[in-house]
Parts: structure tokens; C-alpha cells; sequence
């Protein structure tokens, strides 16, 4: 039932399913779903916008005993 939904919600907003994630031209990382930037992440972000794809401390913060800031 909610695979029908999503596949309705997808068609109506003009936006095909992304079932296989492409890869860089060395077929080692995959592209960054926000900029398409493919290349290795830094600190678990995309080394260009920034986006965080890994559970890496955030760009900038740091993880403690009192979580990711």
C-alpha cells in the first residue's frame, strides 16, 4: 500500500526513484545526493557543500559525552 503511495506522491512531483546509487568515474565514491559531487567524504561531509552523509561529528563541531554539537 505505501509503495503505491510513494510511487503516486513521486509521479505527481515529476521525480523518478533513484534505485541504484551512480558512482564517480573511478566507481569509488558515489555522488553526493544534494550537489553530485562524488568524491571521498571529509570528517563523513561532502568535501564540497558540506552535507552530512556519515556519522562523523558534524563540519566544525565536535561529538562529547553531551552529543554532536
Amino acid at each position: 500500500m505505501l509503495r503505491g503511495e510513494w510511487a503516486a506522491m513521486l509521479e505527481r512531483e515529476g521525480v523518478n526513484p533513484v534505485c541504484a546509487a551512480p558512482t564517480s568515474a573511478d566507481g569509488e565514491h558515489p555522488p553526493c545526493p544534494a550537489c553530485g559531487h562524488a568524491a571521498a567524504l571529509v570528517d563523513g561531509a561532502c568535501a564540497d557543500c558540506g552535507l552530512q552523509l556519515d556519522d562523523g561529528p558534524p563540519r566544525g563541531g565536535s561529538c562529547g559525552p553531551g552529543g554532536c554539537r
